[in-house]
């Protein structure tokens, strides 16, 4: 499977995050167990290095990586490439502490993973977190093998089937489905704006005319079925953000309303898009036998191992080496 542009381009561009954990403090980094897995990685690589940090979003494994090589020492040279148009000096602009650590690696932004732009046996270390598994596998392990040099590292966190993120993106993007597809809830909504729309293009108040009333009634006994729905599931907090995210618009009729919604409309579509790429993307433990008896012969110490942060299930571990 190769990653699609759109919908990740517009993802990075657009998340003030440097990795794909976009709510709080993880937006920008990694701590935890997480950060020890990678500085554990970094720590066993030699003072040097040249690293690509591959799928690598806005950039915060690449960046973990100069930082620690600071720290340390290492003098590691690191790049950084996504199939995404990725902009992370354009989005931090204003943040000078993390734009002043960006601007110590080259980005290639619009590359993929099948065809990176690295010569041959030319790189100690590729790394990824969350990104590798959604190239199609054969021709990404062929393009690491041939920029690694004789007995280079591969090591990279792969979406588990099980972990607690994949269970949610599920839950997520069956949710949004159910919204625009079965429960009709985003094409109810926009047909309340439009007459709320018209009414006041009029100058008559929305909440005085009688099609805006009834379809007002349609909208909320179909949120209101959401709700009770998705109660004590796991798309509960998918609904909650939902609605929450709508209040500002169905609050009060107010122009410019329609065309907002509008644009938060397509953001879901976008939104579904990599929910759906994630979900495809990630291993279960067949994807993980099935990638061992693939590669085994030709990968040397390969392994898949699976990751636990903060005792929870989060990833596999994949690792390997390049032989001579």
């Amino acid at each position: 499977m190769t990653q699609s542009k759109e919908h990740w381009s517009h993802y990075w561009q657009n998340s003030k995050s440097l990795n794909s954990f976009s709510e709080g403090d993880a937006a920008l980094g990694y701590t935890g167990n997480l950060q020890f897995y990678w500085h554990d990685v970094f720590s066993r690589t030699a003072t040097g290095a040249v690293i690509v940090d591959i799928a690598s979003g806005n950039g915060a494994l690449a960046i973990s990586a100069v930082a620690f090589s600071e720290r340390n020492n290492k003098n590691f040279t690191v790049y950084a490439c996504d199939i995404a148009d990725i902009k992370p000096e354009v989005l931090f602009q204003s943040d000078p502490d993390i734009l002043t650590q960006l601007k110590k690696v080259q980005f290639y932004p619009a590359t993929a993973i099948e065809n990176l732009p690295f010569e041959n046996n030319s790189i100690d270390l590729i790394i990824s977190q969350f990104g590798f598994e959604y190239a199609n596998q054969i021709e990404a392990v062929a393009e690491c093998n041939r920029v690694l040099k004789p007995e280079g590292c591969f090591n990279a966190l792969i979406h588990h089937a099980d972990s607690f993120i994949s269970k949610d993106s599920e839950a997520g993007l069956a949710f949004y489905k159910h919204c625009l597809s079965e429960a009709g809830f985003l094409t109810q909504v926009e047909q309340l704006l439009i007459l709320a729309e018209s009414c006041l293009l009029k100058k008559i108040s929305p909440t005085t005319n009688v099609d805006y009333i009834a379809q007002n009634k349609i909208l909320f006994k179909i949120a209101t079925d959401l709700k009770v729905q998705c109660s004590s599931t796991a798309a509960a907090f998918w609904c909650d953000d939902l609605l929450r995210r709508l209040a500002p618009v169905l609050a009060s009729p107010r122009p410019g309303n329609l065309t907002s919604f509008l644009s938060f409309r397509h953001t879901v579509v976008l939104y579904m898009a990599r929910l759906e790429d994630q979900v495809n993307a990630t291993w279960s433990q067949y994807n993980k036998d099935n990638f061992i008896n693939t590669f085994q012969s030709n990968l040397a110490a390969l392994r898949v191992t699976p990751f636990y942060e903060e005792k929870a299930l989060f990833a596999w571990s994949l690792y390997w080496h390049k032989a001579d």
